[in-house]
């Protein structure tokens, strides 16, 4: 059940879970070295699509059918991100 008591749908539990499927967090104090040694936090300001590889590992029917032996319902829910992020670099 969601907020209120409404019944919340699979795709939007799905959703759900998969915000908080992988936390990745740093700690303040590797944030505040980096950011102090590099002067950014990350290490590439920008990425160049034209010479950058989308490595997509795991995402076997496996996890992602319904009923499959390793069945992770989880795994589904970023399915849709990772076909947007091979959309975005197969225009460049």
């Amino acid at each position: 059940m969601g907020p209120g008591g409404a019944r919340i749908g699979r795709s939007d539990r799905l959703k759900q879970q998969a915000k908080h499927m992988h936390p990745s967090q740093l700690p303040e104090d590797i944030v505040a070295r980096l950011t102090q040694r590099r002067g950014h936090l990350h290490l590439f300001k920008q990425l160049d699509p034209r010479r950058t590889a989308l490595v997509v590992i795991d995402m076997q029917d496996a996890f992602l059918q319904p009923g499959a032996p390793s069945e992770t319902p989880m795994a589904r829910a970023i399915v849709p991100q990772i076909n947007r992020l091979a959309q975005a670099l197969r225009l460049h």
